[in-house]
């Protein structure tokens, strides 16, 4: 799993039942990463290789289809600390990908 703080890093980790999880070595790499105080919201662009360096890494299909998601706010505010999260601060969902094609290259 991805875990993004409200303030600054982002961390891959293992995901494990009520538990914090491993972090992994990172395979992320942040594109861009915007604070918008007045809208209360941080929007973050990272971008990765489709396919795990470990085992333990996510690999993305190389089909179109969905990969689940899962998130979950912290009751307490931003934080990098793992903790409950609430009965309704969470949820699940499938999010939906294209098939990828190989790009043109470039002479």
């Amino acid at each position: 799993g991805i875990v993004a703080s409200g303030t600054s890093s982002v961390v891959e980790y293992t995901l494990i039942k009520g538990s914090p999880g491993t972090v992994l070595t990172a395979m992320i790499t942040i594109d861009s990463d915007t604070i918008d105080s007045g809208a209360g919201t941080r929007t973050i662009v990272m971008s990765r290789d489709r396919a795990g360096t470990t085992v333990n890494h996510y690999t993305f299909p190389n089909t179109a289809g969905n990969i689940p998601f899962i998130w979950a706010l912290g009751n307490n505010g931003p934080t990098t600390s793992y903790g409950y999260h609430g009965s309704s601060n969470g949820g699940a969902a499938g999010v939906g990908t294209l098939a990828t094609t190989t790009p043109p290259s470039v002479s």
